[in-house]
């Protein structure tokens, strides 16, 4: 009886370990489950309480402020500083009666985005920005986190024990050749209309700002030159072409900041062929602002 004791404390104390490893190994992921799957976890990547790239933020608006709430993915996000990042530009060049508030995620595709929507209500936003990006047409079923990295899959959070990060690693590696880039035709259209649907029962307008891959700025064979995948590079510019003919058709009004990285020197990130740089993201905020 000792001995069986002893090995089931020696069992639990070996799992809490490996659990404990796989979740400072998921670094600043935290699953949430439901149709937003995760969020950055609060306190990294300079995300706030809430788990934003945002400043701490009061629900209660102040007196003559217009709120905008943005969402979207990495694209919105910003990758480096919350204040480099487009939302914030744009608050900028709104003057100060404008809080601009980003509760985008790096790697969300626009069901998540929509699945966000519950927390953006409570800030009271008067209007709603989705900064939609190729990828929307992608359901994000895994995300890759971690040094060295590897794949947690979000589909199979249906069972209590898949929450444990030992298991989302685990089949992670198990679904990495489901993982891939191909669009799935309806998936982008069909959370547009959700959202849509859902500021114009509050009567919050919403607009759609379409974003691309500021390599793309000078054509595909551009594009490839800069390092990227032709394929990603074909996929994207066709795609990119489908979020316009989307919210077309749903009836989003919308705004293509594809032409706000279209000169022939655009500002880049010489580390990335997807997301531009701080002056890329302040040329989208500038073209943003003439639409509002």
């Amino acid at each position: 009886m000792r001995r069986l004791t002893l090995s089931l404390v020696a069992l639990v104390v070996a799992g809490s370990g490996v659990e404990g490893l796989a979740r400072l190994h998921e670094g600043g992921t935290e699953i949430v489950g439901g149709a937003r799957g995760y969020r950055t976890r609060p306190g990294t990547y300079g995300a706030n309480s809430r788990g934003f790239h945002e400043r701490e933020l009061a629900e209660a608006k102040p007196a003559g402020t217009r709120r905008i709430a943005v969402l979207g993915d990495s694209m919105t996000w910003g990758t480096t500083s919350a204040e480099e990042a487009w939302p914030r530009q744009l608050e900028v060049a709104l003057g100060p009666a404008v809080e601009v508030l980003n509760f985008s995620t790096y790697g969300y595709d626009a069901r998540q985005s929509w699945a966000t929507l519950p927390e953006v209500w409570a800030f009271h936003p008067d209007q709603v920005l989705l900064g939609a990006y190729w990828n929307d047409h992608v359901p994000t079923r895994g995300i890759t986190v971690g040094e060295p990295p590897f794949l947690v899959w979000l589909a199979a959070q249906r069972w209590p024990w898949r929450h444990s990060a030992a298991w989302r690693a685990l089949d992670g590696r198990a679904h990495r050749d489901e993982w891939n880039f191909q669009p799935v035709e309806g998936f982008f259209r069909e959370a547009l209309t959700g959202i849509e649907e859902d500021c114009r029962a509050r009567g919050v307008p919403f607009l759609v700002v379409v974003l691309a891959p500021h390599a793309l700025a000078q054509g595909v064979d551009g594009c490839v030159a800069f390092g990227a995948p032709r394929e990603r590079c074909e996929l994207a510019t066709g795609w990119t072409q489908r979020l316009v003919d989307d919210a077309t058709a749903v009836g989003v009004p919308l705004v293509d900041a594809r032409g706000a990285l279209s000169a022939p020197s655009p500002p880049s990130n010489a580390t990335d062929w997807e997301h531009p740089g701080p002056d890329g993201h302040r040329a989208i905020a500038a073209l943003v602002a003439r639409h509002l």
